[in-house]
C-alpha cells in the first residue's frame, strides 16, 4: 500500500497541472494569512509563495521547465493583467493634471540614479560586464527586463531572478520605508514603487489605496518605455570600460 502511494505521489508531482495548482492554491492560503493578520510586511504572500515553491521543486528535484509546463497559463494572463491596470489609471486622471512635468523628472532622475548605483556597486564588487548588463535593467517589469537583458548582452535568466528578487524587497520594505521618510501623498507612494519595485510593488500599492495602485503601474508602464531607450546606452557606456 505504501508503495502503491509513494508511486502515485511521485507521478502526480511530475504533472505539469500539479504545479498550476500549487502555485494558485499556496498564494491563496498564503494572502489569506496575510489578510488575516493585518498585512504585516514581511508576511508578503507574494515573497513567501515564491519561497515556498523554489524550496519544493529544489527539494523534490522538480525541473523549472515541468514547473513552467503548467504555470505558463498564470504567465499567459500576465499580459492582459498589466494592461487592466489602465483601467483603475484612467479612474485617477484628475489627480494627474500638471504633473506630468514632476512625474517625468522623477521617473527620469529615479531611474538613471538607479541604474548608475547598480553599475557602480557592480564595479566595486569586481562583477563583469555579462553579469553588470544582466542586473543593469532591475528596477523594469519582469518581460521588459528580460527582453533589455537579451538585446543588451545580459543573462536573462539571471535578470528575471534579480528583478523578482527586488520586486518582492520593494514591496516588503519600501512603504514603511517612505512612511518612516515623511512621505504620505499615495500618488508619491505610488511612483515611488512602481519605478523600484515594478509589478510587485504596484501589487502592494494597491493594497495601500486605489490612488497609490494606479500611480504605481503608470511609474510602471512609463518606466519600461523610458528603460528600453536609456539602458541600452547606458550599456554602451559599460562596454567601454
Amino acid at each position: 500500500m505504501s508503495d502503491a502511494l509513494m508511486g502515485f505521489g511521485s507521478w502526480l508531482i511530475h504533472q505539469p497541472w500539479f504545479w498550476l495548482v500549487a502555485t494558485i492554491g499556496l498564494y491563496q492560503l498564503m494572502n489569506a494569512g496575510f489578510q488575516k493578520l493585518g498585512q504585516p510586511a514581511l508576511l508578503n504572500p507574494v515573497a513567501l509563495s515564491a519561497t515556498v515553491l523554489i524550496t519544493l521543486l529544489w527539494f523534490l528535484e522538480i525541473p523549472y521547465e515541468l514547473y513552467f509546463n503548467g504555470a505558463q497559463v498564470i504567465d499567459l494572463f500576465l499580459g492582459p493583467a498589466t494592461v487592466a491596470l489602465a483601467i483603475p489609471l484612467y479612474q485617477q486622471l484628475n489627480k494627474l493634471k500638471g504633473l506630468g512635468v514632476a512625474i517625468a523628472t522623477t521617473l527620469l532622475l529615479g531611474l538613471s540614479v538607479s541604474a548608475l548605483c547598480t553599475l557602480a556597486i557592480g564595479w566595486l564588487t569586481g562583477a563583469g560586464h555579462p553579469l553588470l548588463l544582466s542586473i543593469l535593467p532591475l528596477s523594469i517589469t519582469t518581460p521588459v527586463a528580460m527582453g533589455i537583458a537579451e538585446h543588451i548582452g545580459g543573462i536573462p535568466p539571471l535578470t528575471a531572478f534579480i528583478v523578482i528578487t527586488t520586486g518582492i524587497l520593494g514591496a516588503v520594505i519600501g512603504p514603511g520605508y517612505l512612511y518612516r521618510l515623511g512621505y504620505r501623498d499615495d500618488r508619491v507612494i505610488g511612483i515611488a514603487m512602481g519605478i523600484s519595485a515594478h509589478g510587485i510593488g504596484t501589487a502592494r500599492s494597491f493594497g495601500i489605496s486605489v490612488t497609490a495602485g494606479s500611480f504605481s503601474a503608470l511609474a510602471m508602464a512609463l518606466s519600461a518605455i523610458i528603460s528600453s531607450v536609456l539602458l541600452p546606452i547606458i550599456a554602451q557606456l559599460v562596454t567601454l570600460f
